[in-house]
């Protein structure tokens, strides 16, 4: 994938995240959600970008290609402005 492509996946990505917002609130959720790889530095920064703030960091929670993996929960208010 070269950059280009990683740009327009992150444009896709971001755009999902802003589209999901009415559609909770519609639904009447108070809170949104992202369980993201600590290593995942791009993500965490998208998401924090949009609102979204860390809310726990949960250590060796996942094992993938023979390492163990830190999660961190993101959150946003869905009515904040």
């Amino acid at each position: 994938m070269d950059v280009r492509e990683c740009r327009v996946e992150d444009l896709r990505s971001i755009l999902a995240i802003y589209n999901d917002v009415p559609i909770a609130s519609a639904l009447g959720k108070h809170v949104m959600i992202a369980g993201i790889d600590a290593d995942n530095a791009a993500s965490i920064r998208m998401h924090e970008r949009l609102g979204f703030f860390r809310a726990a960091h949960f250590r060796q929670v996942g094992f993938k290609f023979g390492r163990w993996l830190d999660l961190v929960f993101l959150q946003r208010y869905v009515d904040q402005q």
